[in-house]
């Protein structure tokens, strides 16, 4: 399982053991956790280099950041060096991915330790002001050692395309590698990902972070977050969003005053109108298939009735070898019915207008009218329709 908060300890000496891949389609999307509703930090031209540290069974990779790519961290978690270096100075200070257009995603991805180093970035510090007026205040740096970006293993190829010749393309090599489900899919031809959902309707927090939060409160609202993108994965109908209902219940219990409060009250109405559309898409795919089912069962009756009402289907009163004979019943000339075991006999007459004779030595089904007929001590079937079972001569 790919990491989305990771221990930077943890993950020392990573640089050091991943697999290169190039990025096989346009504009494809780099996200700051193996989730489709999280943040993206990049948008990836083809062609370009990734390094990948791991991949998931679920069709994730887990890339080094490439070049360009910027971290934020609190100003009071760090001091400057005369190095111009930032150097930690809390127990465990929260990095958070930076993304497209400066912004700060919700959730704590990254935790470094006390005394770690870290780059600052020539970027303007992102300043958000707080409910009692002051302000907080992040700094740009280089991601830390440890910090990871995602995308899908579909949108990477493992043969660099240069290598391949002006005219050449990966895919056209068996190269890509191997598909996986997921939400995002390509579109045909246009190597953009579709989403299944609107991502507004399947993001978790706010655009930017809340401020004022207590810093333990900070990092474990996004630990629950993280569980929150993790269960938005999949179907709309798949949904099991009632274990993360109670972990913010539970966080809840905990916070310490109205920012913490209204936090946990903003997350749990978008996780309650996310349960809604779940369950109303359950319900729809539910009518959907018993509407179906019942279709296919009216189609079947409807096929019957057809064919009932046209005698095509309606089972015959008899069969056999059909005989002229020179018997007469109630005064209407009958035919001789043989049975196929060359034994039993019944006696045919029809009414005025169906002639019988151009059915004599064929072989025939009829329906009809049967009674027993005390004088000939035989059955007798007025005959209402009458079929060849035979080809004729």
């Amino acid at each position: 399982m790919l990491p989305t908060v990771m221990m930077l300890i943890g993950l020392i000496g990573v640089e050091d053991r991943t697999t290169p891949v190039w990025v096989a389609v346009d504009q494809a999307e780099l996200l700051v956790a193996p989730d489709d509703a999280s943040a993206t930090t990049h948008r990836l031209a083809k062609g370009q280099r990734l390094d990948v540290v791991d991949e998931g069974p679920d069709g994730w990779l887990a890339v080094l950041p490439p070049p360009g790519s910027f971290s934020w961290i609190d100003r009071d978690a760090i001091t400057i060096e005369p190095d111009g270096k930032a150097r930690v100075i809390e127990q465990r200070a929260a990095v958070r991915p930076g993304v497209e257009g400066g912004l700060m995603p919700a959730g704590v991805w990254t935790i470094v330790p006390r005394g770690i180093e870290l780059e600052l970035m020539d970027l303007a510090p992102l300043v958000l002001r707080q409910a009692d007026g002051t302000r907080r205040i992040f700094y740009a740096v280089r991601p830390p050692r440890g910090e990871l970006r995602y995308l899908r293993v579909e949108e990477v190829s493992r043969v660099d395309p240069r290598a391949l010749g002006r005219e050449g393309d990966a895919s056209e090599f068996g190269t890509v590698l191997p598909s996986v489900r997921g939400r995002r899919r390509l579109a045909s031809g246009s190597g953009r990902r579709v989403p299944a959902v609107d991502p507004d309707f399947v993001a978790v927090g706010p655009p930017v972070r809340e401020v004022g939060l207590a810093r333990w409160f900070d990092e474990e609202l996004g630990r629950v977050e993280s569980r929150h993108r993790a269960a938005l994965a999949g179907r709309l109908e798949s949904w099991s969003l009632e274990p993360v209902r109670r972990a913010y219940e539970e966080l809840a219990t905990r916070a310490s005053g109205p920012i913490e409060r209204e936090a946990i009250a903003l997350r749990l109405r978008q996780l309650e109108r996310q349960q809604a559309a779940a369950q109303a898409a359950r319900r729809l795919r539910e009518l959907a298939a018993s509407t179906q089912q019942r279709d296919a069962e009216l189609d079947s009756l409807r096929r019957q009735l057809g064919k009932l009402a046209t005698g095509a289907e309606s089972p015959f009163e008899a069969e056999g070898l059909l005989q002229r004979c020179s018997e007469l019943v109630d005064g209407r000339r009958a035919f001789l019915l043989i049975g196929d075991d060359g034994l039993s006999t019944i006696y045919l007459v029809a009414p005025p207008g169906l002639d019988l004779d151009s059915y004599v030595a064929a072989r025939v089904g009829v329906r009809g009218d049967s009674r027993f007929h005390s004088v000939l001590k035989s059955r007798v079937i007025t005959v209402r329709d009458i079929e060849r079972l035979d080809d004729p001569p």
